[in-house]
């Protein structure tokens, strides 16, 4: 058995081979070598986050590393539609030992990894990354504050040994978004 949902409360951690050690009535005692657990399932609803051990799919096995991993994998009717890059990668990195792949078409597949688009996130759709690279640029720099203004400014700009020059040289103090003060200088 293993469950398939993490309670911390209960030391219960997804994804956790337990071996049944007896069942009677409703409820199952369950070892994994070190602990024993008895779960009345029926009873008590946390406890029906349990699931047979002998085969999960690799979405299932989401964090956990498994021994072994067997996928089925392909290009003809309906799997053309799952053939992608990230599925490939959910399905071969799940393993610690041994992986097998079944396929239809084992070309057709790799090339259907190959070539699988890269999905757009909202903020890509929203906003192309560029886009939102100057914006976010634009806005740093435009809450910044000059150099001078600032004992952290003027301490770096006499550490530079360069009171003045060419270049506008701003600071920003440290935020949610950028997690150290960074100097920055921009050319005139």
């Amino acid at each position: 058995m293993r469950f398939s949902k993490s309670d911390p409360e209960r030391g219960y951690v997804a994804n956790s081979i337990w071996e049944v050690q007896s069942v009677s009535g409703d409820s199952v005692t369950l070892s994994d070598g070190k602990l024993t657990r008895t779960l009345t399932p029926k009873a008590e609803q946390a406890q029906q986050h349990i699931d047979l051990a002998y085969a999960i799919t690799a979405h299932g096995a989401q964090g956990a590393s498994e021994p072994y991993a067997i996928a089925l994998e392909g290009v003809a009717g309906g799997r053309e539609q799952m053939a992608s890059f990230e599925s490939a990668y959910v399905a071969l990195s799940r393993m610690k030992q041994h992986v097998q792949v079944y396929t239809d078409n084992r070309e057709g597949w790799i090339k259907a990894i190959k070539n699988s688009p890269e999905k757009a996130t909202a903020h890509d759709i929203l906003e192309p990354r560029n886009d939102r690279a100057v914006k976010t640029a634009d806005l740093l720099f435009g809450r910044a504050r000059p150099l001078d203004e600032t004992a952290a400014g003027r301490a770096a700009l006499q550490q530079s040994r360069s009171g003045t020059g060419k270049f506008t040289r701003k600071i920003h103090f440290s935020g949610e978004k950028v997690p150290s003060a960074a100097c920055g200088a921009a050319g005139i």
